[in-house]
């Protein structure tokens, strides 16, 4: 949930590398679709499908659907991660069926969130909208913050494809708000750029580049990459962003960007102000755990 995203990893690797002949099979499911999951938030496509693909075997073989219809639904987002949208939505929609039998809030926001992720990338935005507005009212009622988070940011990506600006802003304000209530930095980077995308349309050029520049350095930190459903859609951003500016304005106001903390990049995304002096002790932004 904090993004110590290598770290939760490694601990998977540790514990799966134990002997676990005489551990329940639940058990084992349960930390195979954890690891999964954080293979996933770092774009470890592949080695996240080895871990869901036994998650949800086990999850199967002990009749726990709920369980498997989780699996399911992130093996979905772990195929879209690497173009494979088919393979996508035959997982997306197994989950969503899942969801359906079991009667679970859960399943089926995870499940319709995806489906909108997929209608999003083949532009077909009004449904991305729908379904992914649909999963947010789920996920409100069950008030699991984090999720609330993703689908927030990724919903105010899809405002403002469609040029939406004014909802997209709602939408990013609040996942921003919840990363910074919950230290969750993983989500951060995907939430300033796109405000960085509505500050370009709105004539808030260097501000622009100071967010996306800010969210370089927090990938970096963090580990992560663009998948193949990301990547053109940022490079996009990037390069109408650097078209309004001379190179030499670029260059100063993205290294202004990537010296900001995560709470200053936070705060001008948010409202445009900035702490002066105010920084963490350290220029780790991972470990800058006191502002957020």
């Amino acid at each position: 949930m904090r993004s110590y995203l290598s770290d939760g990893r490694e601990h998977y690797e540790k514990l799966l590398a134990r002997p676990h002949d005489h551990v329940a099979p639940g058990i084992i499911a349960t930390a195979r679709l954890g690891a999964g999951r954080l293979a996933w938030c770092q774009d470890a496509d592949l080695e996240a499908i080895q871990h869901l693909l036994i998650a949800r075997r086990l999850y199967e073989e002990i009749g726990l659907a709920q369980g498997a219809g989780l699996a399911c639904a992130m093996l979905g987002f772990a195929h879209r991660n690497l173009g494979n949208a088919a393979e996508a939505r035959t997982f997306f929609e197994r989950a969503h069926a899942i969801g359906e039998a079991e009667k679970s809030d859960r399943i089926l926001a995870t499940a319709s969130s995806g489906l909108g992720s997929l209608a999003g990338d083949q532009g077909d935005l009004a449904t991305a909208r729908t379904l992914k507005e649909q999963s947010l009212v789920s996920v409100r009622a069950l008030r699991d913050l984090w999720v609330i988070d993703l689908i927030s940011w990724s919903l105010g990506k899809v405002c403002v494809a469609l040029g939406d600006h004014e909802a997209a802003w709602t939408y990013l304000k609040e996942s921003l708000l919840i990363s910074r209530e919950l230290g969750n930095k993983w989500s951060v980077s995907y939430a300033l750029e796109a405000i960085g995308d509505i500050s370009a349309r709105s004539g808030k050029v260097e501000k622009a580049v100071r967010l996306y520049a800010s969210a370089a350095a927090l990938r970096a930190a963090l580990g992560l990459t663009f998948s193949v459903s990301e990547k053109t859609a940022h490079e996009e951003g990037l390069n109408h962003i650097r078209s309004l500016v001379t190179p030499s304005v670029f260059e100063q106001e993205w290294a202004a960007g990537q010296a900001l903390t995560l709470h200053d990049s936070i705060n001008l995304a948010i409202d445009g102000s900035l702490c002066g002096g105010e920084r963490s002790r350290t220029d780790d932004p991972l470990l800058a755990r006191q502002v957020l």
